[in-house]
């Protein structure tokens, strides 16, 4: 999973990163993922469908506390997302809904791969349809104790 300079940026200086995460949703991609999470997405990427509050476009929430350096998805919200366009998933960027997936060191992003097992997020399906609702039922960023 890698994080945007601005994310990283933001953290370090300005907010909390529960703060910095504030408002944004899950975009999902079929296609190739970007070298970093501030290059822009390249031309074969597909929005496949974005997770938000209800499906409504709301950005997503997070619990207030962490606990033992792991931040989890509020669990008073339904996240949720239809997907607009069929195909394969290959990955995930959590971001502005705004974010105009260009080239940006200041943009809040966090992306990494996505698939069935042993991916950054891991999902019940790789292949959607369009018109499948999609929910995300429980989602954790950790900090890692040591780096």
């Amino acid at each position: 999973m890698q994080l945007s300079t601005g994310l990283r940026n933001a953290v370090m200086a300005v907010s909390s990163f529960r703060a910095a995460l504030a408002g944004c949703v899950i975009n999902v991609y079929s296609g190739t993922i970007p070298a970093t999470a501030d290059a822009a997405l390249s031309g074969d990427a597909v929005l496949l469908y974005t997770i938000s509050v209800d499906g409504g476009g709301g950005g997503l929430g997070w619990e207030s506390a962490a606990v033992g350096g792991v931040l989890s998805k509020s669990t008073s919200e339904a996240w949720k997302g239809t997907v607009v366009a069929a195909g394969t998933i290959s990955f995930f960027r959590l971001q502005a809904p705004a974010d105009t997936n260009g080239a940006s060191t200041t943009d809040i992003r966090i992306q990494g791969s996505a698939g069935v097992l042993g991916f950054d997020m891991n999902m019940s399906k790789d292949a959607v349809i369009v018109s499948e609702v999609q929910t995300v039922d429980y989602a954790t960023i950790t900090v890692p104790a040591s780096i």
